[in-house]
């Protein structure tokens, strides 16, 4: 890149480290930015965008609001997104969905018609509605889905473990917040990065009080009140451990088929052999 080109970039707000993000970043009580997210360092925070009261960056506000002043932890029960676009079905998924030569989508995928098509992300060439993650090694644009790809490609989209699998990383040394190994490959020091822990430090939280969203505690530190809000529950707002797929409803049915079929045979050789003793006496 060229120093003229890359003075104009810098007028425009591109960080100087040489990537082509924006900077929005610097020491908090500072205005000017001077680093984007790559260069950054841990100290830094956005001091461009408004961010909510926690410091993260706000969607939400009362319905009719058009600024957002709180993010998904800490807005109300009352507070609706509207930073993104949401169907006017009135469900709060964002519309993807028109006519294949619309390009602005109208519809989410409950309401939309027979014909419609997803106009917003980009799909396989191959014909099918999947996003396409895969292409050579090399190459940063994913062009194939997983069912058109070839056998050198490789998912270009998700980050993947530098072992060589194509697991996501999650575990890094303690205190280390960027993920650089997966389950397979990780040392015996290494914990998860990732997945946020309960308050205790011991585990994934997946428990809170009926009617939230977000999970704050484990099942070892939670309050008698609480239930889990990750799992898949019943209608009856029990837990459901007995619901399965219908890929495990296939397996245990081909598995009781198996059974029965065994239990058919053996039935069938003992009343042979019982015949076959009567005879002979």
């Amino acid at each position: 890149m060229s120093s003229s080109s890359l003075s104009r970039k810098n007028k425009r707000g591109a960080c100087r480290c040489g990537s082509e993000m924006y900077k929005i970043y610097n020491e908090p009580g500072q205005k000017t930015a001077i680093c984007c997210s790559k260069c950054k360092t841990p100290t830094m925070v956005n001091v461009k965008g408004k961010t909510c009261p926690c410091g993260t960056i706000p969607t939400y506000n009362e319905p009719g609001q058009k600024t957002a002043i709180c993010c998904s932890n800490c807005k109300t029960s009352t507070m609706a997104n509207v930073v993104s676009k949401t169907c006017p079905c009135g469900s709060k998924i964002r519309p993807s969905y028109n006519e294949p030569e619309q390009k602005t989508a109208i519809c989410c995928s409950k309401c939309k018609t027979p014909t419609m098509v997803n106009v917003v992300s980009k799909t396989c060439p191959c014909g099918s509605e999947i996003q396409p993650s895969y292409n050579e090694p090399e190459q940063k644009t994913a062009i194939c889905c997983s069912k058109c790809k070839t056998s050198t490609m490789a998912n270009v989209v998700r980050k993947t473990c530098p072992c060589g699998s194509e697991i996501r990383p999650y575990y890094n040394e303690p205190g280390q917040k960027t993920a650089i190994c997966c389950s397979k490959c990780k040392t015996s020091k290494m914990v998860n990065v990732k997945d946020k822990k309960c308050s205790c430090g011991s585990k994934i939280p997946y428990y809170n009080e009926p009617g939230q969203k977000t999970a704050i505690c484990c099942s070892k530190c939670k309050t008698p009140t609480m239930v889990d809000i990750k799992g898949k529950t019943c209608p009856c707002g029990r837990k459901c451990n007995h619901l399965t797929t219908s890929l495990d409803k296939n397996r245990q049915f081909a598995a009781q088929n198996a059974k029965h079929q065994k239990w058919s045979m053996s039935k069938a050789k003992r009343v042979k052999v019982g015949l076959t003793f009567a005879g002979h006496t």
